[in-house]
């Protein structure tokens, strides 16, 4: 088989820090590269070659520079700002939570500048308040902060939003448009990278349907329909030291059965407190315990 250890290689040199993700990518680009058919296999070795991976350290650093620039463009003081994250559904903090964490430490954030849920703040505050930082690292199709805005039960009217993103895709920034004039406030997005669809990619053109091939292979190794080109076909090609964005190619980002992705998205499963029980589920818990109260009635008699 042909040597591709020098997409590897120049892959794993244009990020200026290792760490587990990559190691586990170098150990394993052979068996994947080999699991790719002849067909594929071209196409993404050149989608690899504009393929974002954020080390720690490399996040951290942009974390740095995205204040710098709200402090150098647009002024913004600290002390009048309040900073956030944008949380996943059922209210749960994720990666976002970290970040707003890493930026409040990185940058010196005062404690009382920082907000988990804007909900909370009472109205005499909210009225002060001019300017909103949100903090995230990846913005796809903008259906997270789309969410956010549906969330939070306040009126943005006259406020300015600044939405400070690692990794932003261009069709993200039709969203942003929407829910300014929706909710009748500036949204100023700030961010690191500015990504195109992985198939709008120039270096492309030379491929006879790299897209229908793309999907094809994935579809043959059993990734959802939902996945293939990410979420919302938003076509990213993004990994995260602490995940990968479900906008990501699925040929990139999730592993199944008969396939394993280089930087396959975890799943982390619900604990027990969340997950919600069902009809019959509580019913066998009431019968339960209504034995266990049983027997130990009937122990106590024969004692």
């Amino acid at each position: 088989m042909q040597d591709f250890s020098s997409y590897r290689d120049r892959f794993i040199n244009s990020i200026p820090v290792r760490d587990y993700c990559l190691e586990k990518f170098r150990d394993s680009f052979d068996l994947w590269i080999e699991s790719l058919s002849d067909e594929v296999r071209p196409i993404v070795l050149d989608l690899l070659e504009h393929f974002d991976y954020y080390a720690q350290q490399v996040v951290n650093q942009y974390l740095v520079e995205l204040h710098k620039t709200l402090q150098d463009d647009y002024s913004v003081n600290d002390v009048n700002a309040v900073h956030t994250f944008i949380p996943k559904e059922r209210g749960k903090a994720d990666s976002s939570y970290e970040y707003l964490y890493n930026y409040k430490i990185a940058n010196g954030i005062y404690k009382k500048s920082i907000s988990n849920n804007l909900n909370a703040i009472n109205e005499e505050e909210w009225e002060r308040i001019t300017e909103i930082v949100i903090i995230d690292d990846f913005c796809g199709s903008g259906g997270t902060l789309t969410r956010f805005f549906d969330t939070i039960n306040r009126d943005f009217k006259g406020k300015t939003i600044y939405y400070l993103t690692i990794h932003l895709m261009k069709d993200a920034f039709e969203v942003i448009k929407k829910n300014e004039e929706k909710y009748q406030t500036r949204i100023i997005p700030v961010t690191c990278n500015i990504r195109d669809k992985a198939f709008n990619l120039e270096s492309l053109g030379k491929y006879d349907n790299a897209k229908e091939i793309v999907k094809r292979f994935s579809r043959e190794k059993g990734i959802p329909r939902n996945r293939v080109f990410g979420l919302k076909k938003t076509e990213a090609l993004a990994a995260f030291y602490n995940n990968t964005p479900n906008n990501t190619l699925g040929i990139f980002g999730y592993s199944t059965e008969y396939y394993e992705a280089p930087f396959a998205r975890q799943q982390e499963p619900d604990p027990d407190w969340v997950i919600r029980p069902t009809p019959n589920k509580m019913k066998a818990d009431k019968h339960r315990r209504k034995q266990k109260n049983y027997n130990a009635e009937r122990d106590r008699k024969t004692v």
